[in-house]
C-alpha cells in the first residue's frame, strides 16, 4: 500500500510540475512579448531597414508561432493584451517606416533639385544667343 501511495504521490507531483511548466511557459511568452514591444517602442525611431527586418522576424515568432502554441492557455484578458501588443508593434512599425520613407524622399528631393539645377545651367549656358539670332 505504501508503494502505491508513493507512486500516486510521485505521479501527482509530476502532473503538478507539468502544469506549472505550462503556466511558466505562457507567462514567459507574455513577459518576453511585452519586453520585445517595449524595446521596439524605445528604439523604433533609430531603426533602419535591417533593424526592421530583424524585428519583423521576432514579431512573427511572437505573434504567430508562439501565439498558436499558447492561445488555448491564454485567458480572454491575456488574448486582448496580445492583440494590443500586436497593434502597438504595427503602429510603431508604421511610424518607423514612415520616418525612413520621409528621410529617403528628402534625400531624393535634394538630389533631384541639384540635378535640375545642373540641367538648367547646362541648357542655358553658352550659345543661346546664337540660336536665338538664327531663328530671327
Amino acid at each position: 500500500m505504501k508503494s502505491v501511495f508513493s507512486i500516486l504521490l510521485c505521479l501527482l507531483f509530476f502532473l503538478a510540475a507539468c502544469n506549472s511548466d505550462t503556466s511558466i511557459s505562457k507567462n514567459s511568452y507574455l513577459k518576453k512579448f511585452r519586453s520585445f514591444v517595449a524595446e521596439v517602442e524605445q528604439n523604433y525611431a533609430s531603426y533602419n531597414e535591417e533593424d526592421w527586418d530583424k524585428s519583423d522576424e521576432a514579431f512573427n515568432i511572437f505573434s504567430k508561432i508562439d501565439y498558436e502554441s499558447h492561445k488555448d492557455k491564454l485567458t480572454e484578458s491575456e488574448k486582448e493584451e496580445v492583440n494590443n501588443l500586436i497593434g502597438k508593434y504595427n503602429g510603431l512599425k508604421l511610424k518607423g517606416k514612415s520616418r525612413i520613407f520621409i528621410n529617403e524622399m528628402d534625400e531624393t528631393i535634394e538630389e533631384t533639385t541639384e540635378r535640375v539645377k545642373g540641367f538648367i545651367e547646362a541648357v542655358t549656358e553658352g550659345d543661346t544667343l546664337e540660336h536665338s539670332s538664327a531663328i530671327e
